[in-house]
């Protein structure tokens, strides 16, 4: 009721993790989400993580939600409505990817990759 009148949209992505094409691949700012888990295992700090390997790990690279907001925007100013729209930006319904899937890939990773500052073995 707030927003009557405004053009406003909502966007609402699942977990984000790093960049898919833009920047550039792989490209991430901080160590939220997945990118701290995968921080925290490479440095022997986090060793274990309660999780069920068989669910989906809803995982959106951040420039996927960024080029929604931009397509999002130009929709919400081009074409106003009455109510406020909620889009959500997720994967796995399309692509599922599960922590089991992410869990061995990073095994792979961490054994491709050592790290040369582990804290704990």
């Amino acid at each position: 009721t707030e927003g009557k009148g405004l053009p406003i949209s909502i966007i609402r992505p699942s977990i984000v993790s790093a960049a898919w094409r833009e920047p550039m691949p792989g490209w991430v700012d901080n160590l939220n989400g997945p990118t701290g888990i995968i921080a925290g295992a490479l440095k022997g700090i986090l060793r274990t993580l309660l999780c069920g390997r068989h669910l989906k790990a809803d995982l959106v690279p951040v420039d996927v939600p960024i080029n929604q907001m931009i397509c999002i925007a130009w929709r919400t100013a081009t074409k106003p409505s009455s109510s406020i729209i909620v889009y959500n930006c997720t994967s796995g319904g399309v692509n599922p990817f599960r922590w089991g899937d992410f869990e061995a890939w990073g095994y792979e990773a961490l054994l491709f990759y050592p790290s040369k500052e582990f804290f704990w073995y």
